[in-house]
């Protein structure tokens, strides 16, 4: 993005919880709106829950062993962590499937998915114009189906590695950035520690268990 203005990046010391939020109705928010409406097509709905009236209905005939837990993972800050170079591969690498939503030519989408995602990320603090260098906005748009698209991804990525070292899940969801899942309790670390190496800036908090029961989607769910 050029313009007459000049642009900074800014360094928060001591890791303050500071989310930067971009006002929605900025110059290009129509663009932003189109190319995300066009991506919510490949978001994947093998693992994806719409609200908690679904979740019941999906879980209301498991059973859960001794030997399982009920466990959320929920990822720390995930727009302003999202790895905007894995969103936009794992997007392009389907894109016989965008394609048939849309007139744009592959090499034009992938311009404007590329401005959008890195060239739009700018806000004004106190009068001086700053651009996020890394993740998504909040405000932004784009930045819920973008979550969803690296996430997904991510846990078909984590799954693979967890079937491959023989350790079992009986039940997997999430909605937004929290994952729910039903493990065996000798694999619950393991697990954590296999979504975490999947990418630096993704990392994910462990909640497990109390009382046979754990909070999830403004629901609480016991075994």
């Amino acid at each position: 993005m050029h313009g007459s203005y000049s642009t900074k990046t800014l360094w928060l010391n001591q890791n303050p919880p500071l989310r930067p939020i971009s006002s929605p109705m900025n110059v290009c928010f129509k663009l932003a709106k189109y190319v995300g409406q066009t991506l919510k097509n490949i978001v994947s709905e093998n693992f994806n829950v719409k609200n908690s009236f679904q979740l019941k209905e999906n879980i209301k005939n498991i059973t859960v062993d001794d030997d399982e837990m009920l466990i959320s993972l929920d990822v720390v800050s995930l727009f302003t962590n999202i790895p905007i170079q894995l969103a936009i591969n794992t997007i392009m690498k389907q894109w016989s499937s965008l394609e048939k939503h849309t007139t744009i030519t592959k090499k034009q989408f992938l311009t404007i998915l590329e401005f959008c995602l890195r060239e739009n990320n700018y806000f004004v603090y106190d009068g001086t114009f700053y651009q996020q260098v890394f993740g998504m906005p909040m405000g932004n748009p784009l930045s819920p189906t973008i979550a969803d698209i690296v996430l997904d991804k991510i846990i078909d990525d984590s799954i693979i590695e967890i079937r491959n070292k023989d350790i079992c899940i009986k039940y997997i969801t999430k909605y937004l950035d929290d994952i729910f899942a039903i493990v065996k309790t000798k694999d619950v670390e393991e697990i954590l520690k296999i979504f975490n190496r999947q990418h630096t800036k993704v990392q994910f908090t462990l909640e497990k268990e109390i009382d046979n029961k754990i909070a999830f989607l403004d629901i609480e769910i016991h075994e």
